[in-house]
């Protein structure tokens, strides 16, 4: 009977409760260590694998529709659910156009940083050439991902605070190399714009 009880508030219930000590028990009594965290329940994993299932759906989406026309309602037509369980993990169709941005931005950072680490520090050329060389390879893969970062903004959408990290590790590998090229002393500034011929 316990097991089915949940507060108001939406604490664990007993059952949950339960399965989290009996796991931390078991894998220190396997092991000999004491865990550093607790075990994900049958809820986490299933949020997490549902939220992922929205998101892809949502990129999906993106690709073959663009950001103005995303729907949280087309999201959950697509995976088969109704509209109300997609809104409890995305409230509207802004915060699943946030978390959009956040994930794109920080897959391309991972893809440039990861670039830039290949080359050797030194070799700012190498690293100038891998970094457009990446970016550019991702913008001709995923057309549709470059414009909704890059483009035009969405009609009536704010990005809020959230996505200022991740935009801000893409354009730091970026200025890390402008800060590189420019402690060389080779860059000449310019003063004017040169004339067209």
């Amino acid at each position: 009977m316990l097991s089915y009880i949940q507060d108001a508030t939406g604490t664990e219930t007993c059952q949950e409760q339960c399965s989290r000590f009996i796991a931390a028990f078991s894998y220190s009594c396997e092991t000999g260590r004491v865990p550093t965290s607790a075990p994900l329940t049958a809820r986490a994993i299933a949020r997490r694998e549902l939220t992922a299932a929205i998101v892809a759906s949502a990129r999906r989406q993106l690709a073959e529709i663009g950001p103005a026309a995303l729907s949280v309602r087309a999201v959950a037509r697509d995976l088969g659910m109704a509209s109300s369980a997609v809104y409890r993990y995305f409230p509207s169709r802004d915060d699943l156009l946030t978390e959009l941005l956040v994930i794109i931005y920080g897959e391309l950072a991972d893809l440039l940083e990861a670039a830039n680490a290949a080359c050797e520090p030194d070799d700012l050329a190498a690293r100038w050439r891998a970094l457009g060389t990446a970016l550019r390879g991702w913008a001709v893969a995923a057309p549709h991902e470059y414009a909704f970062l890059y483009g035009s903004p969405v009609p009536g959408y704010i990005a809020p605070r959230t996505t200022v990290e991740p935009a801000a590790r893409v354009t730091g590998v970026m200025m890390r190399l402008a800060r590189d090229l420019d402690a060389t002393g080779r860059l000449v500034p310019r003063t004017a714009v040169p004339e067209q011929a």
